[in-house]
């Protein structure tokens, strides 16, 4: 997986045509580490990750998805050990 910076500009990085698929991976690594993570699949590469603590400006994005899974997010959010939740499918 491939990390990107913090400001919004670095989400044209981010090959929104060619998503597969958005999950939420958590890990025990917190507070002190980021343990949230965006992925972003494709079919055709490796994924990209994104931190949550980096993403004030992207769930309202990711939400206007059609079938964008807020209830999964809800219960993912709620993970505090190892995990990941598909919150859309293409």
């Amino acid at each position: 997986m491939r990390p990107f910076g913090r400001e919004p500009e670095d989400l044209t990085g981010v090959r929104w045509d060619a998503v597969t698929e958005i999950s939420l991976r958590t890990t025990g690594r917190g507070p002190f580490e980021e343990d949230v993570f965006f992925v972003f699949a494709y079919a055709d590469g490796p994924s990209t990750a994104i931190g949550l603590g980096d993403t004030d400006y992207l769930l309202p994005r990711l939400q206007q998805l059609p079938g964008f899974d807020n209830e999964a997010f809800v219960r993912a959010m709620g993970i505090s050990e190892e995990g990941s939740s598909v919150l859309w499918r293409r």
